[in-house]
């Protein structure tokens, strides 16, 4: 049950201690072990201390790929803001001329 609960790479690596463990009890010595165990620690961080460089590759095709994309994005909203800010200026023009000629209506009426 426990074991089950356990990451892969431990899962790989119990079997190895829980058979050293026992032969511990029967009486082979914790120096024969060590070596094991220490290429069994050096056998699971081997990927990650030196890396398969086609998954590195593919990694950062991929994470470029996505700046790509993220890009275009931005792009396109920036687009469509500086439509809607030319929108607005155009309707902020035709409410200013509009206040100008309720000016002139009223002084040319007195008011």
């Amino acid at each position: 049950m426990l074991f089950e609960m356990l990451p892969v790479g431990i899962k790989n690596i119990m079997p190895g201690i829980l058979l050293g463990s026992n032969l511990l009890k029967k009486g082979v010595s914790w120096r024969g072990l060590k070596g094991s165990v220490i290429f069994a620690l050096g056998f699971h961080t081997h990927g990650v201390l030196f890396p398969d460089p086609e998954r590195v590759l593919q990694e950062a095709t991929e994470s470029v790929d996505e700046a790509k994309s993220l890009s275009e994005e931005y792009y396109a909203q920036l687009d469509e803001l500086t439509e809607n800010k030319k929108v607005l200026d155009d309707a902020m023009q035709l409410y200013l001329a509009g206040i100008a000629e309720l000016k002139e209506l009223k002084e040319a009426n007195g008011l």
